[in-house]
């Protein structure tokens, strides 16, 4: 009797081990911190901050493309100013993508510019800023293709 259920448990065990070893290679992956805009990750002027849109997603409230592509994914940084005139924003590093810059208020859109744009090899947005007033800076595109990139702040001389 104990025999016959030998292959039973054998190939419960099979089974157990082949789930068991489909879910260790099955990895989800998390959206980046700063995938939303509450979680927009402070930048300061004249930081290269890095970025990857593999994981990101794109929130229902995500300004529409000023480039006419519909983005992937997008994530988000928060530039708070400590000197009053203008700011220029730049990315580089990755295509079909843009960049959108927000007011204070995080609806109203300031500025955006975009890989499509033959104008520019790093699309860039100046616009200016108010001291002690945090602008919302969204890169928006696609996530199956280079997704890597950095934003950039500085001051024009």
């Amino acid at each position: 009797m104990a025999g016959s259920r030998l292959p039973g448990f054998v190939a419960g065990l099979a089974v157990a081990a082949l789930v068991a070893s489909a879910t260790a290679s099955t990895v989800l992956a998390a959206p980046p911190s700063n995938d939303d805009r509450a979680g927009a990750t402070p930048i300061s002027v004249f930081e290269d901050a890095p970025f990857d849109l593999a994981e990101a997603t794109v929130a229902v409230d995500d300004p529409a493309s000023c480039d006419g592509d519909a983005a992937q994914g997008s994530v988000w940084f928060a530039y708070t100013a400590i000197e009053a005139g203008p700011v220029v924003v730049t990315f580089s590093g990755v295509d079909t993508t843009a960049v959108h810059v927000l007011a204070p208020d995080g609806l109203a859109e300031i500025g955006c510019a975009s890989t499509a744009d033959p104008l520019y090899l790093e699309p860039q947005v100046t616009f200016d800023v108010t001291v002690g007033e945090t602008y919302l800076i969204e890169i928006a595109g696609r996530t199956d293709v280079d997704t890597r990139g950095s934003v950039f702040i500085e001051r024009p001389l």
